[in-house]
């Protein structure tokens, strides 16, 4: 259920430049929606039902509707206090 569109623009099919650029090893969970001449960097996660309409920064995770940076691969995982 992942949505992946963009825009072949004034140039028609044979134009690339309207449409998501996607890296490699990267995640993009159920009902995400993925659109325009955006580029997902390599191991990149986009979270369940995420709208991503921006670039993606390569091993970082993005979620929300617009998504957003949410958390860098390479840094720890924040502690909750419980």
């Amino acid at each position: 259920g992942v949505s992946i569109g963009g825009d072949t623009g004034p140039h028609g099919p044979a134009s690339l430049t309207g449409w998501p650029v996607i890296g490699d090893d990267v995640t993009i969970a159920l009902d995400s929606i993925i659109l325009g001449p955006v580029t997902i960097g390599d191991g990149a996660v986009v979270g369940v039902r995420s709208l991503v309409v921006k670039d993606v920064p390569a091993r970082s995770v993005v979620a929300g509707s617009p998504a957003r940076v949410v958390r860098k691969l390479d840094e720890p995982a924040p502690i909750s206090p419980n």
